[in-house]
């Protein structure tokens, strides 16, 4: 099971160790586990202690080695079970490293800009416990191998794959996963417990979460499942085929960067029971011309409809408090708009329009 954080009631402040061989190491120290949050050492054969203060160390942090060039080599205690993003991000001479067997999740790039990486040679880099951290061949047409339990960033920026098919093993989809994949036009998966596909979209397998649909999957049109209240991030992104999109009432949040480049998407119209935007939700859908938002959205965020060109017409409802920054930066056509009294409106929110607002 994947080793979960959150901001609850045990975390304590960043400390500094004096362990024993572990005097390298910041910490934050939680309720049965400790998670590593800054290596401070001089680098060279690094070995991460199985115990801090009593407790296992579960979790080495987001950036917790980012940049640390002088690290040339890293040992895990079988203890470690999660990697946050960016931990070894720019370890430009870390080129051998022992991983812990219990690894469950690893997050996006956390050893981009490693030689350890750039070293790899098998299609499918797996450490851990089935966790695919970066696909490295070329084949256009890619099964997961059975036995992948979970992969965050290990096809981003991929120009070659057109179908991906998923293994019944899969626990943990990440929202990068297919990140600028332009070029997908089909998912399948084997039958699995967590997720399936409907329509050539992934969901989570009670339809609660839509995941993901190929940037080039048919058809110009969709409709939501039914019972889906989130659309996570970049789920949408780069769909220049798709036109229209129908909401379910059940919709409650929008991901981040969620329709991103959906440049041929004329008009939406949000439930009412949407009350959550993602930044960049929209951003440079550059046909979009028609808004409506449902009447529960408090928050327009950052840059939500950037670099819309051809929107004309946008209905704000009363319910919104705050309209941030670059939220509809750039959307040329837009010359008049109604806003209620009480919003507050970052100043460049409509930079870049021709904007009145009333």
């Amino acid at each position: 099971m994947m080793l979960v954080l959150c901001s609850c009631t045990d975390k304590v402040q960043e400390n500094v160790s004096d362990t024993p061989g572990a005097k390298s190491f910041k910490y934050i120290e939680y309720d049965d586990f400790v998670e590593i949050s800054k290596y401070t050492g001089t680098g060279g054969n690094v070995k991460i202690p199985e115990m801090i203060g009593g407790s296992p160390v579960k979790s080495i942090a987001d950036k917790a080695f980012f940049n640390c060039e002088t690290v040339t080599s890293l040992t895990m205690p079988q203890t470690v079970e999660k990697i946050g993003a960016k931990a070894f991000f720019g370890c430009s001479s870390l080129d051998d490293i022992v991983f812990s067997d219990s690894i469950s999740y690893v997050g996006s790039f956390a050893f981009k800009g490693t030689p350890w990486l750039n070293e790899q040679s098998e299609d499918f880099v797996v450490v851990g416990d089935g966790v695919l951290i970066d696909y490295r061949g070329t084949s256009q047409k890619v099964e997961v191998p059975e036995g992948i339990t979970a992969f965050e960033d290990a096809f981003a920026d991929n120009y070659s794959i057109t179908s991906i098919s998923l293994p019944s093993t899969l626990k943990t989809f990440g929202s990068n996963a297919f990140y600028a994949c332009t070029i997908i036009k089909e998912i399948s998966i084997n039958e699995n417990p967590n997720y399936i596909v409907d329509n050539n979209i992934l969901y989570t397998a009670d339809k609660s979460v839509l995941l993901y649909r190929p940037a080039l999957a048919s058809g110009d049109s969709v409709s939501v499942g039914e019972e889906t209240t989130k659309i996570n991030s970049y789920a949408f992104s780069n769909n220049t085929k798709l036109k229209s999109i129908e909401f379910p009432e059940s919709l409650k949040s929008i991901g981040d960067y969620c329709f991103d480049y959906c440049t041929n998407l004329e008009e939406i119209k949000l439930p009412k029971n949407t009350a959550q935007l993602g930044k960049y939700s929209f951003n440079y859908c550059s046909s979009l011309k028609k808004i409506t938002l449902g009447n529960k959205i408090e928050k327009i965020p950052e840059g939500t409809f950037a670099s819309c060109k051809s929107l004309n017409w946008v209905l704000i409802p009363e319910s919104v408090r705050i309209i941030d920054k670059n939220a509809f930066y750039y959307c040329s056509a837009l010359t008049d708009i109604t806003i209620p009294d009480t919003a507050s409106i970052d100043d460049t929110a409509f930079a870049g329009t021709g904007i009145n607002i009333h």
